[in-house]
């Protein structure tokens, strides 16, 4: 009479078992009286298998501008992502990331900035760092080479707040003055002239004190510390606020209807 599938099953499995654990006991006398055989969890365990995923990154903040975003962590990491063609992620590399990677340099930091092929961040000691492209002096620290790790902006200041345009960066310092640094064809760094600068500069205005500013494409606005709204440089499609178009403006002026911000 032919076996039942099931007898044969239980059979193949017994010679299973028997075999494995022949094998244990060859490695075990093959190893020496040090060593230990291996489990039977270990010998299932594939080699090189997948170690366990790293722990989710945890946001503070996160801000974004044309083709890239970069965030700052819970434990004050900056994290960037996105387009980097002249190395606006920070990460060594000009390599595009479609997950977070993180900046390299191990700084900490408070808030990040992204321009459009260029970000800066503040580190927790109001330190403010740049890095991507510098073609136009963007990066702030002295030079137009671009960089695709965090350099120090040139300047002893220390920042209570940043943000990086198009090719030009501004910042407010604790003593609530603004500075600009980069590209300035359309007077976006509001010094009075059209020259760009590779370090940061003062805006000047009639003793104007700033609370915020916020660098655009070619243009500035800043927000004083009587909640009025002020702009600076192009203004071809009016985006200067002062009742005007097509006239540029060097310095800041006000934006009208005396809004409060």
């Amino acid at each position: 009479m032919r076996p039942h599938p099931l007898s044969d099953s239980r059979l193949q499995s017994s010679h299973l078992t028997s075999t494995l654990l022949s094998l244990l006991l060859a490695a075990a006398a093959g190893c020496g009286g040090d060593s230990q055989a291996p489990s039977l969890d270990e010998i299932a365990e594939p080699a090189g298998a997948a170690a366990a995923p790293a722990a989710a990154l945890t946001f503070r903040r996160v801000a974004s501008y044309d083709s890239h975003t970069c965030g700052v962590t819970t434990d004050d990491l900056a994290y960037c992502w996105g387009y980097n063609f002249a190395g606006q992620l920070g990460d060594g590399t000009t390599t595009e990331r479609p997950a977070p990677a993180a900046v390299s340099g191990g700084l900490r930091f408070r808030a990040v900035s992204p321009g459009i092929s260029h970000t800066c961040g503040l580190t927790t000691d109001d330190q403010a760092y740049c890095w991507g492209e510098n073609a136009e002096g963007q990066l702030g620290d002295g030079s137009t080479t671009s960089s695709t790790t965090p350099v120090a902006v040139a300047s002893k200041r220390r920042f209570r707040q940043l943000s990086a345009g198009a090719g030009h960066t501004c910042g407010v310092t604790f003593t609530d003055r603004a500075l600009c640094w980069g590209s300035n064809a359309s007077g976006a760094l509001g010094d009075g002239t059209r020259s760009s600068r590779t370090r940061p500069g003062r805006v000047k205005g009639p003793d104007l004190l700033f609370a915020e500013v916020s660098a655009g494409e070619d243009y500035t606005c800043a927000v004083d510390m009587d909640g009025g709204a002020h702009c600076w440089g192009t203004n071809n499609d009016g985006q200067l606020g002062d009742g005007t178009q097509d006239t540029e403006r060097l310095t800041p002026v006000p934006v009208v209807g005396e809004h409060r911000f």
